[in-house]
């Protein structure tokens, strides 16, 4: 896959984690030893990304290349554990475990494991370096989303932007409800 059309490392991991939760909730509702074998590959996919380096990880020991050969393993875990895991057929199990070892391998086929090059900011007049902006809450939201979907990524900024206008406009019925008549508004 090209560069551009690659999901960033935040992104896969995010989408593991649902994969991993998912996994887990799920394997509490089945049995036949499938339970067991999805408990264990959410748990495995789960402390993976716990321990591997990257924002929303909270240990951070293993690199990202280590986190790529991981994905290997947990792929590999879920297509052979039906095999020899579980006591009887449980096809509902299998089909299951069989397709998300197919969903973390496209996970890590459409991931980029290193980090896009920043573009240096623009020089300001006097030398000085310009100051940092840090993203609001909405700005970090239409980021992560416009990482997983462009669709989903347009969406949340024109939200960010309607609850500006609406927080703007607010603020001024606010300040002239509060200003007394004929003062001026100052």
């Amino acid at each position: 896959m090209p560069a551009r059309r690659r999901v960033p490392f935040l992104g896969h991991q995010i989408a593991e984690y649902t994969v991993a939760i998912a996994l887990i909730a799920v394997g509490f509702h089945l049995s036949g030893g499938a339970e067991m074998a999805l408990v264990a590959a959410g748990l495995l996919l789960l402390l993976l990304n716990v321990v591997t380096q990257g924002r929303v990880s909270a240990i951070g020991l293993l690199s990202r290349r280590a986190h790529h050969v991981g994905d290997f393993v947990v792929a590999a875990v879920l297509i052979v554990v039906p095999i020899f895991g579980y006591s009887r057929l449980h096809v509902g199990g299998v089909a299951l475990s069989e397709g998300v070892a197919l969903l973390v391998l496209w996970i890590e086929r459409s991931t980029l494991y290193v980090d896009r090059p920043r573009s240096a900011p623009a020089a300001v007049a006097g030398g000085e370096k310009p100051a940092r902006r840090v993203p609001s809450g909405f700005e970090t939201a239409g980021i992560v989303a416009g990482a997983l979907a462009p669709e989903a990524g347009k969406a949340a900024r024109q939200a960010a932007r309607r609850l500006g206008v609406v927080t703007g406009v607010t603020k001024r019925v606010v300040k002239q409800r509060r200003t007394p008549p004929g003062d001026g508004g100052s």
